[in-house]
């Protein structure tokens, strides 16, 4: 597989998620482990985002997060970022979250998982499609 860049707006992270865990042959909970999933990337996205800030807005920005409902914290957090820096902290942290994925399941996969995991990455898009940039689409259709 070779590495391109691609937008692909109309594939649902989740769904892809689910579809890797499936031919990688997972046998727990799936929607557990893609929410899980989705979660650290975003609180490692955020994470890097809020170290750059100063300790006393740190501190506040900490402390406001705990009174904000989940489905408002994209507000906040744009509050003190722009949405261009939101929106590549969690592609970066979507994108090494993913490689940590594949790296750590790469091992135990045999010859057909491998093929089979190839073929749905490369379905994804027209074009050749690596692991390494597939988080990019939690940027373009999350939050």
């Amino acid at each position: 597989m070779t590495s391109v860049e691609i937008k692909i707006m109309n594939n649902d992270p989740k769904k892809i998620i689910s579809e890797l865990l499936e031919i990688i042959g997972y046998t727990d909970d799936k929607e557990s482990y893609v929410n899980s999933f989705i979660e650290i990337c975003y609180q490692k996205a955020l994470l890097d985002l809020i170290v750059k800030l100063s300790e006393e807005k740190q501190q506040q920005l900490n402390q406001r997060l705990s009174l904000t409902p989940v489905d408002e914290k994209r507000k906040l957090y744009e509050e003190y970022f722009p949405k261009e820096e939101i929106d590549e902290a969690i592609e970066n942290a979507g994108k090494e979250t993913f490689e940590e994925f594949i790296k750590s399941v790469e091992p135990t996969l045999n010859d057909d998982q491998r093929n089979k995991l190839g073929d749905y990455l490369n379905s994804l898009s027209p074009q050749p499609v690596s692991a390494k940039i597939i988080c990019r689409i939690f940027v373009l259709t999350q939050i």
